[in-house]
């Protein structure tokens, strides 16, 4: 590609994420001092793996959703960027499928749960956590109601992005759509103060495709700057190797 002189943009759509301007703009405006970010995308993808769907083998259950999760972090800036490398682990996953005459149970190999963490340029925790099982890692008061996502919940989507201020014990928390009980390319951001909900920014409007696709346009018409750059993708994917 470096012989190549056309404009390039890679899709990115979390990169437009209205949700995750908001919980930026709340950090400022409440003056709050990161301690620790946590960026979770959860659902239960037993039935899509019982219908064939895609297993990947070399990032294993962090492969799917993983890009989106660094987006959104690097989304608050600079600072959230990697200093120190800090551990990871992941679960396996069983999936009991029953047929007519028999059950089976099929063995896959680190596909239920990932997590990351690293120590932050400022200093902050982050915690990269996602599961294919249905188990959420880190459940938030919100929209949703439950901590677990049972195998015929097909729709049901935990997809936070989450800023905590230990020593005011204030917590800045992105809901990305699709949320419970509510339209698609909805989001919602809740502050919390001793874990109780103090505040709630409901109906964000946050269609990031088309975001995205009106930011990609405007750079190819060369009204605007590139919004995600193959640089971006290519660290990213670097940091999908978070060891």
């Amino acid at each position: 590609m470096e012989s190549f002189n056309g404009k390039i943009v890679v899709n990115e759509n979390y990169s437009a994420s209205e949700v995750t301007n908001v919980v930026r703009k709340q950090i400022r405006q409440m003056g709050l001092t990161p301690s620790q970010v946590v960026s979770e995308m959860t659902k239960n993808r037993t039935k899509d793996i019982i219908g064939g769907r895609f297993l990947d083998r070399e990032h294993y259950a962090f492969g799917y959703e993983g890009p989106h999760m660094i987006a959104n972090v690097l989304g608050l800036g600079d600072g959230f960027l990697p200093h120190a490398f800090s551990c990871q682990s992941y679960d396996d996953m069983w999936i009991r499928k029953d047929d007519h005459s028999a059950t089976t149970t099929t063995f896959l190999f680190r596909q239920g749960a990932v997590e990351k963490r690293y120590i932050a340029r400022n200093g902050a925790l982050v915690i990269l956590h996602t599961a294919m099982d249905g188990n959420i890692g880190y459940y938030y008061p919100g929209p949703h109601h439950s901590a677990y996502i049972p195998s015929h919940d097909t729709r049901t989507r935990y997809r936070i992005l989450s800023v905590e201020d230990n020593a005011r014990d204030i917590c800045v928390v992105g809901f990305y759509e699709p949320i419970p009980d509510s339209e698609r390319n909805l989001g919602k951001v809740i502050i919390l103060e001793k874990r109780n909900i103090k505040k709630e920014i409901n109906n964000i409007e946050d269609d990031t495709i088309s975001q995205s696709l009106q930011r990609t346009l405007a750079f190819f018409g060369g009204k605007g700057d590139n919004p995600y750059s193959v640089f971006q993708a290519l660290h990213n994917l670097e940091l999908l190797e978070l060891r």
